[in-house]
This record gives C-alpha cells, sequence and structure tokens, in this order.
C-alpha cells in the first residue's frame, strides 16, 4: 500500500479559493422599522410604535404620537423585522410593545395600551401572556 502524500497549499491560495466571509458586508442595526411608499422610506423607530393591527394584507401601525400609518405589509412580515425581546404577539391581528403595557384585565381578556386603547388577547395565549408579563 503506498501512502498519498498531499501538497501543503499556500495559504493565500485556500483564502482565494473560499467564499469570503471578510468581504461580506456588515448588518445595519438600526433599531427602527423601514416604512416604503410609492416615493419615500421612513424609519419609525421601534419604541415609538405602540401596537401593530392586522387589516388583511395590510397592518396598521399605531404611533405613541397618536398618528397611525397603514402598510403594504402582513402582520407576520412586520413582526418577523421587530425584535422579538420588545414585541409580543398576542392575538392573530395584534402585535404590541410590552414597554407600552399599562394594565391587563384578565376578567375580559384585555391589554391596556399606553393608558387608552385595548387590544384582545387570544384565549389560548391568555395564560402565556400572564405568566410572561407577571
Amino acid at each position: 500500500m503506498q501512502a498519498i502524500k498531499l501538497q501543503p497549499q499556500p495559504i493565500l491560495r485556500v483564502i482565494k479559493n473560499t467564499p469570503s466571509i471578510l468581504n461580506a458586508r456588515p448588518i445595519l442595526q438600526l433599531n427602527k422599522l423601514a416604512v416604503a411608499t410609492v416615493d419615500i422610506t421612513t424609519f419609525i423607530p421601534f419604541e415609538e410604535i405602540l401596537y401593530c393591527k392586522s387589516e388583511s394584507n395590510y397592518t396598521l401601525i399605531y404611533l405613541r404620537s397618536d398618528k397611525s400609518q397603514l402598510i403594504s405589509k402582513t402582520l407576520k412580515s412586520v413582526e418577523d423585522k421587530l425584535p422579538s425581546s420588545t414585541f409580543l404577539r398576542i392575538h392573530k391581528s395584534y402585535l404590541i410593545n410590552v414597554t407600552a403595557i399599562t394594565a391587563f384585565n384578565r376578567r375580559t381578556g384585555e391589554i391596556e395600551i399606553n393608558h387608552s386603547q385595548l387590544c384582545p388577547i387570544a384565549r389560548h395565549k391568555r395564560k402565556e401572556v400572564y405568566s410572561m408579563l407577571v
């Protein structure tokens, strides 16, 4: 049996022939949600968002400034862009900012947002949401 001799390869050739992770673009963390319209893209800071409500294939984003913005994205796609440490899906139609919660009504199964808005919690998520908040 004959031994196979491997020729050592110069390190530069190995690096040159492998996909470069050194040239990969860094991922920017803006902590803002990009909302595009026909003409302009606006950036909404995560902390400005109180909650998001699904309107079929659109999402209505409610802001701390008592304004709202309708975007042509599903709630799922918005949820994927927001940090899961701050935003919680409480219902198939509602995604809330947990820092904006002011009260939780166990009897009615609703969460109060910013001392004014009531958002329903799905029955199957009430125990989970309550245990996360308390």
